[in-house]
């Protein structure tokens, strides 16, 4: 690749940079942990009889190709947005984080690119032409290459990915929240405006056809969580949606509404009126009581980190997650690990 000029870069797209690389590195912790609940879940199947060979198998291959893939991924992620463009390497090195073919072994990565060929990036190792058909990979090269590369012992290599490679992530991503805090929040804004995409026939139109779950409580509107939420909430319990959510006099939206000290009803008329989220925080600020930056910031963080404090809350919030897990089909331990109300809403909604 050549030298990236770093002079030419403008800050907007030095942040537009760092924003996609926080979405990415994101993305990648995810489904690098992915294989090892994928295995997981399918221990119990050992017990079976007579035990499902064939299931396992398959298994086995989905969690190697989700390693390979996001492998790549995580390459072209650390060297097309990262790696000079917003971090150096020496940085990124401090950070635990080498280029992957290091993670990998220099010597082994031209046998990972061979596995890759077979397993992930396609479905030949010579493509045909029009006076020969394709080839896969020779069973011995393959043999060969997945032996060298470590995914022979799919655990070891699950287990060096979860405790290294996840974790120097981690660091690289909360290293670039820290220096471009935007990045976090277009996280849950980029999710929304795709989960928007897909539920619309035309990409456009009609904003609440579109809108399957209110934005989340993450989403800060002036600085203040919930805000953007409860916006949402107004437009889609009034779209005939989202009925059995809790509403204005209970929950978030009763915090929300104590600490602005707004009329909930005045508020709900503008938001109806077509108020854009700048004209409604206008609005607020208007109508409701002054706040410090500092008083907004510990009202948010109150918010976001707050959790069950009682035995009795913590009941209900066990049934939330129980709930949670049922609807999408596995075992409650199975979920990421949540602690706090807002843990719970995204979850629910989809966005963990």
């Amino acid at each position: 690749m050549p030298p990236k000029d770093l002079e030419k870069l403008s800050a907007d797209k030095r942040g537009q940079a760092a924003k996609e690389a926080g979405y990415l590195l994101n993305e990648a912790i995810r489904e690098l942990l992915a294989p090892t609940h994928i295995v997981r879940l399918s221990d119990d199947w050992m017990s079976h009889s007579p035990i499902p060979l064939t299931a396992l198998a398959a298994i086995r291959h989905l969690a190697v190709t989700s390693v390979v893939v996001n492998i790549f991924r995580l390459k072209e992620t650390r060297e097309d947005f990262i790696e000079g463009w917003l971090i150096p390497d020496e940085r990124l090195r401090a950070l635990g984080f080498p280029p992957v073919e290091e993670f990998i072994g220099e010597e082994k990565w031209k046998h990972f690119v061979v596995v890759r060929h077979q397993y992930a990036g396609h479905a030949t190792g010579k493509e045909g032409t029009c006076k020969s058909p394709g080839r896969i990979v020779p069973a011995l090269v393959l043999g060969k290459a997945v032996r060298e590369t470590g995914l022979s012992d799919l655990e070891l290599l699950m287990g060096r990915v979860r405790n290294e490679l996840v974790p120097s992530i981690e660091r690289v991503r909360d290293e670039i929240y820290r220096l471009y805090p935007a990045a976090k929040e277009f996280i849950i804004t980029y999710a929304l405006d795709l989960e928007r995409a897909i539920h619309s026939e035309s990409g456009e139109g009609n904003e609440m056809s579109a809108l399957a779950y209110p934005r989340s409580p993450k989403v800060l509107l002036g600085g203040i969580a919930h805000l953007g939420r409860f916006i949402d909430k107004v437009k889609l319990r009034n779209a005939g949606k989202i009925q059995d959510y809790n509403y204005i006099t209970v929950g978030f939206d009763k915090y929300l509404i104590d600490f602005l000290q707004i009329d909930p009803k005045a508020f709900e008329q503008q938001v109806l009126a077509g108020g854009s989220d700048e004209s409604l925080l206008a609005w607020v600020k208007t109508h409701g009581r002054k706040h410090s930056e500092q008083e907004i910031a510990e009202w948010s963080k109150g918010i976001l980190t707050g959790g069950p404090k009682d035995d009795a809350a913590r009941q209900r919030y066990q049934g939330r997650l129980q709930d949670i897990a049922t609807k999408r089909g596995i075992p409650v331990t199975a979920l990421p690990p949540a602690t706090t109300w807002v843990d719970a809403i995204e979850l629910d909604e989809g966005r963990m």
